[in-house]
């Protein structure tokens, strides 16, 4: 996630350095939901590695048999994928309109700072990251 986000910023600082015409509109749309996306991902992948340590350090389990693994992978990847791409339509219920092109930063999405805001896109975060310290 952090590769996909850097690199999302990287070619919308190069696509928009020194103007603000939008040549593609698609690829501004999916740049700005990924600008929109990428930071929960990081939160729930970071939860996903260390619910991973924390099963290895507590030694509950000296082996994993290849059901307890798939079961692993499985919520490592709804977790990890599930819970980003499914913010995406959740997204656009507050989503004021379309896009926001800002010069040598690129497409982003805006967002409208309302209590529906606030449980759709801004408690995901917070409610991973304190997941994330339970288990760090």
């Amino acid at each position: 996630w952090c590769f996909v986000g850097l690199f999302n910023k990287g070619v919308n600082a190069l696509a928009f350095n020194h103007r603000l015409n939008i040549s593609w509109n698609f690829g501004c749309d999916v740049s700005a939901v990924v600008e929109r996306i990428w930071q929960l991902g990081l939160c729930c992948s970071s939860f996903c590695v260390l619910q991973r340590l924390e099963s290895i350090a507590s030694l509950r389990q000296a082996h994993s048999t290849y059901t307890d693994r798939r079961r692993r992978v499985c919520f490592d990847i709804a977790v990890g994928l599930g819970i980003p791409f499914l913010q995406i339509p959740l997204f656009f219920v507050v989503q004021p309109y379309r896009l926001d092109v800002v010069e040598d930063l690129g497409c982003s999405a805006p967002i409208y700072n309302s209590v529906p805001a606030l449980f759709v896109y801004y408690f995901w975060r917070l409610f991973v990251s304190v997941l994330c310290s339970i288990y760090a």
